[in-house]
């Protein structure tokens, strides 16, 4: 490259010469003929634009630099490949040496086949991360898991309206995906059904995740050698085919979530021992199930989860019919410190009476929690009781999260009072975690009794990236 000054003059004698020709063009009446002073301004044009590139601070940058540059650029636009790829012919030169440039394909519904393939194309050998929400498309993103299974490590599928999905779910079914280590299959419209077929089989012999909403088949979790996380939407019509599958099969689960859709549930017999040694973090959602907690006890009354660390439930107790199941519910958590060693973070639901009462008695059941989160005002006032021993109610507790869906459930005057109480006598709350648009001002007016932290997202320690389409677990 010449040096600068050269660089400099040869772009001021362009820029003359260009001005020139503008000014030559405006003085021509038409139809004067165009054709010699449009090419030879292209020309001027095209090394003005080359050497103005050269001067750019970004051109001194090392390729490598540079690529890693346009890699965090993907995460803002799934188009941004290409858009790179056109900006100058350096950037395009970088951008089709780079396959980790190339090898996230999402959204999908937008695209032919063809565009999809040359991603693939640019991205190999790499594994690629593949997200589309089907609708007519259906048959073509078919044809794309057929003919690229063996490149696929991140699959999301989505159906966004009624379609004829059949063939993507057959696909799931009939193709080997020898390296998909993450799979979501969401439908935001209803169930997809696929009657008596069964997904993934033997197929998937490197899943690590699995997160399933409203597909309404069978999975053989236990030909699934590497699987450690599973997120299931149950209705009630395959939550036991799931329980089965699960029994005594998932040694390396580790991550397990059900969402119960159904007001109905599994029936818990006496033998229906569950045996997940290596689970870590359960998580049982409620949407719409006046049988959500006694669908909790039963779970848990058959559990054997020695390494069980997490526990939440997440859900609303509205009718007084489950007052007497929620008692019984209680009652089992003093068995839990036995029977879950581990166990030190929870998350509690609402409850429709005497939310104080219900926060004691948890209180008292599991005396060993570390870290709390509710969305229950009433909680936190129950950590303002002495337990019956004369201590304070989890002694431990270091970490607390209020979660509220619109507001904060509480005052600023009422967290300060609870703060200091805690730090009063002696077991002070070290992390409060609050939603981040409330961060600053909780940072200013609680930050010289606790550390103010961002609320922790939803993905409870999901080991794989969320779903981009989900809607169930906002």
């Amino acid at each position: 490259m010449p040096c600068d000054t050269a660089v400099d003059e040869r772009l001021a004698a362009l820029s003359v010469e260009m001005q020139q020709l503008k000014d030559l063009r405006a003085d021509l009446t038409p139809p004067a003929p165009l054709q010699e002073l449009d090419d030879r301004e292209s020309m001027l044009r095209s090394e003005y634009n080359s050497l103005l590139n050269c001067k750019s601070p970004i051109s001194s940058l090392p390729d490598e630099i540079f690529a890693m540059i346009l890699e965090a650029g993907t995460d803002d636009h799934s188009f941004f490949p290409i858009h790179a790829s056109h900006v100058a012919r350096s950037w395009r030169r970088i951008a089709l040496e780079t396959p980790r440039l190339w090898n996230t394909v999402s959204s999908v519904q937008y695209r032919r086949e063809e565009p999809c393939a040359t991603y693939f194309d640019r991205s190999a050998p790499l594994p690629v991360s593949f997200s589309a929400r089907i609708g007519h498309n259906a048959p073509g993103i078919a044809g794309i898991l057929k003919k690229h299974a063996h490149r696929i490590g991140t699959l999301s599928c989505s159906a966004y309206y009624w379609s004829d999905h059949q063939d993507v779910l057959r696909s799931l079914a009939s193709v080997n995906f020898p390296i998909l280590k993450h799979l979501a299959l969401i439908s935001e419209v209803g169930d997809w059904s696929v009657g008596g077929l069964s997904l993934l089989g033997e197929t998937c012999p490197a899943l690590v995740s699995m997160h399933i909403e409203c597909v309404l088949s069978r999975f053989p979790l236990r030909q699934l050698p590497s699987l450690t996380a599973v997120r299931l939407s149950c209705s009630w019509i395959l939550l036991e085919d799931v329980i089965a599958g699960l029994r005594g099969t998932q040694v390396s689960l580790k991550h397990l979530e059900f969402n119960i859709l159904q007001s109905e549930g599994v029936t818990w017999t006496s033998d229906m021992i569950l045996e997940l040694p290596a689970l870590q973090t359960l998580a049982i959602w409620h949407a719409g199930s006046w049988s959500f907690v006694s669908q909790v006890s039963g779970l848990m009354g058959r559990l054997y989860a020695p390494a069980l660390q997490t526990l939440a439930l997440q859900g609303l107790f509205l009718l007084e019919e489950e007052d007497e199941e929620m008692l019984t519910l209680i009652a089992q958590m003093s068995t839990w410190p036995r029977r879950f060693p581990c166990l030190r973070a929870l998350t509690c639901p609402t409850s429709s009476r005497d939310g104080v009462g219900i926060a004691r008695m948890i209180a008292q059941a599991l005396p060993e929690i570390t870290q709390f989160s509710t969305a229950e005002r009433e909680f936190l006032f129950a950590l303002f009781q002495d337990s019956s021993d004369g201590g304070v109610l989890w002694p431990h507790l270091h970490t607390i999260s209020f979660d509220a869906w619109m507001h904060e459930s509480y005052t600023l005057a009422e967290m300060t009072q609870l703060l200091s109480f805690r730090k009063a006598v002696g077991h002070p709350i070290e992390i409060l975690q609050v939603r981040q648009e409330h961060l600053q001002r909780h940072i200013k007016e609680l930050g010289f009794l606790v550390r103010v932290a961002p609320f922790p997202d939803r993905k409870l320690g999901w080991p794989g990236p969320f779903p981009l389409f989900t809607h169930q677990y906002h």
